[in-house]
């Protein structure tokens, strides 16, 4: 008898300091978070927060078709996943086309897409980050997200020169 109630003292302490460790590494991560934020990391977690709040709208005399042409000729993909992060293509169809980064390890730290819609002469285009993982509160793979909103950018210039482009923001503050 005297065992079985020091075992069941042992697997209770073990339950208190398992929780314990929890709460601590709660109140810790909560702690880091509110330290990026607001002290050690506060520009890029401010430039993060804008980055995937923003969106790029495009106008352009540009065919469907062209645009999708120049998007897949400025937008550097890769044809498999590494080991490494890449950006790569998720899923494309005849008027849009959606990117994500990751790794064989970590498939998708970010997931963007592009839509085009057909209007008369012109075509209409969006480009906007749908998911993004964050790492102590701090956006992740911020210069890939950066570097993929250039090449688009600069697939929508050589469809067009002279496209329309304007950045919405949907971040309230």
């Amino acid at each position: 008898m005297n065992t079985f109630v020091a075992l069941l003292l042992f697997a209770g302490l073990v339950a208190v300091i398992i929780f314990v460790q929890k709460i601590i590494g709660t109140t810790l991560n909560a702690v880091a978070k509110t330290a990026n934020k607001n002290v050690l990391y506060r520009s890029e977690f401010k430039e993060g927060q804008e980055l995937v709040s923003e969106s790029l709208s495009f106008e352009t005399s540009a065919s469907i078709n062209q645009v999708m042409a120049a998007l897949k000729s400025a937008v550097t993909v890769a044809q498999i996943r590494t080991v490494l992060p890449t950006i790569y293509e998720s899923s494309r169809s005849e008027n849009c086309v959606t990117y994500a980064y990751g790794s064989s390890l970590t498939p998708k730290l970010f997931e963007a897409v592009v839509e085009l819609t057909g209007h008369n002469a012109t075509t209409g285009g969006r480009f906007v980050i749908l998911s993004w993982k964050e790492n102590d509160g701090l956006v992740s793979a911020l210069d890939a997200m950066k570097k993929l909103r250039r090449q688009v950018r600069a697939g929508f210039a050589a469809a067009d020169s002279n496209v329309k482009v304007q950045t919405i923001s949907s971040h309230a503050g």
